[in-house]
């Protein structure tokens, strides 16, 4: 009777390790796909300002370059900052911080297409 219930519990351990193991393939093969998603979105978008760079504003190729790589460096930057940010002072309030930045990029960002 103790084996009985010993095997018992070995196979419901089993079938949960089972459970889990599909829930987390599940999530990661959902997580991949949507970094595919978005890895292809950003490419284009790179690709397309790069063009729109060359081809509107009049700028080299390097020049067009080093824009692309700036905006690289600040989303580098400022995703470290902002999770530094929202961990240390914010004490892990996410949209606090995302509002926050919000609120002070997106006047920047009209700023510099009223200037155009």
């Amino acid at each position: 009777s103790g084996s009985e219930s010993e095997s018992g519990s070995e196979s419901e351990s089993g079938s949960e390790s089972e459970s889990s193991f599909r829930v987390l393939a599940i999530r990661l093969t959902l997580l991949g796909l949507g970094y595919l998603f978005i890895s292809i979105i950003r490419q284009g978008l790179a690709d397309w300002s790069a063009l729109v760079l060359k081809e509107e504003k009049k700028l080299s190729p390097v020049q067009a370059g080093r824009c692309m790589a700036m905006l690289e460096m600040g989303a580098l930057c400022s995703g470290l900052t902002g999770g530094f940010i929202s961990d240390k002072i914010f004490k892990g309030a996410r949209a606090a911080v995302m509002c926050i930045f919000i609120s002070v990029s997106a006047p920047l960002v009209y700023a510099a297409f009223i200037m155009d």
